[in-house]
């Protein structure tokens, strides 16, 4: 159903940064400082 939503741009999620999996620790830095507005996403590649 969500997908419905995202397809459609209902729903736009905000992201702040992409990051690759290696770097979940600086992920959790800026989470923890309170520095994002929006998603981190982490890359598995």
């Amino acid at each position: 159903m969500y997908g419905l939503f995202f397809k459609s741009k209902i729903i736009k999620p905000i992201v702040h940064e992409i990051l690759n999996i290696k770097d979940a620790n600086k992920a959790h830095e800026i989470m923890e400082k309170d520095q994002n507005i929006g998603k981190i996403i982490l890359e598995i590649n």
